[in-house]
């Protein structure tokens, strides 16, 4: 598979979900591997200035791992998607409390790993704010006209 060039294509790309906790384990093991270069966004914050340091690095793996297995108490994963296992370049984990069937729209991830430097996410935000009361909810836009 190749390699996007932009971390914005790579993000809207296409991307292979990790259903079984072993798969999800063995790509946090292959971005471990390699430790040099890969930019760690937690987007609910601002998108990093660098690239994760390599002693840092394992410890940012086991707590975004550790976040999703307390809040995915499942026996599968299903909320991480990586463009390839074997060599990945962008991985995306999304947070299970916003799963929903009645959600519109995409959820934004909450954390991606990325060989490339990240933008901030939604696309286009020129910074992050706190949604509108109401926003998001099906009930809201219902009642609220949003």
């Amino acid at each position: 598979m190749a390699t996007a060039k932009t971390y914005r294509e790579a993000y809207e790309g296409w991307l292979s979900g990790l259903l079984a906790w072993d798969d999800f384990d063995s790509v946090m093991a292959t971005v471990a591997s390699s430790p040099a270069g890969w930019w760690v966004y937690d987007t609910r914050g601002e998108p990093p200035e660098a690239p994760e340091p390599e002693a840092t690095l394992p410890q940012r793996l086991a707590e975004i791992g550790e976040f999703l297995r307390r809040h995915h108490r499942a026996s599968y994963c299903g909320f991480a998607y990586v463009d390839d296992r074997a060599s990945p370049s962008i991985v995306k984990i999304y947070d299970p409390r916003n799963a929903s069937s009645c959600s519109l729209g995409t959820p934004l991830a909450v954390y991606t790993l990325s060989r490339m430097r990240p933008e901030r996410l939604p696309f286009g935000s020129p910074a992050k704010e706190e949604p509108a009361a109401g926003k998001g909810r099906l009930f809201g836009r219902f009642f609220k006209g949003a």
